[in-house]
Order: structure tokens, then sequence, then C-alpha cells
């Protein structure tokens, strides 16, 4: 059996990914760093549980 510790930290890296991916599509306006604020805000979320 897998520790459950593991599987946050998975989902966090697709995570990442994904922003990257659109982060390049919305890089030429402000929305990049509005999605940019709400990574940052669901990263912070999901280090306290």
């Amino acid at each position: 059996m897998r520790p459950r510790r593991s599987f946050p930290h998975e989902k966090r890296t697709v995570v990442v990914f994904l922003f990257c991916v659109i982060n390049i599509y919305v890089l030429r306006g402000t929305t990049g760093i509005i999605v940019f604020v709400l990574l940052v805000a669901i990263e912070g979320y999901f280090y306290m549980i």
C-alpha cells in the first residue's frame, strides 16, 4: 500500500503542470497574474490540509 501523503504531491505536480500550460496561453494579458495568485492560494490551501 502506498502512503497517503504521496497522492497530494502527485496532484500538486499535475496542477503546476496544467498551470504552466495555461500560463503560456494567457501570458499576454493580466489574466496570467490572476491565475498565478489563484494557484498560490490553492497551494496554500492544500498545504493547510
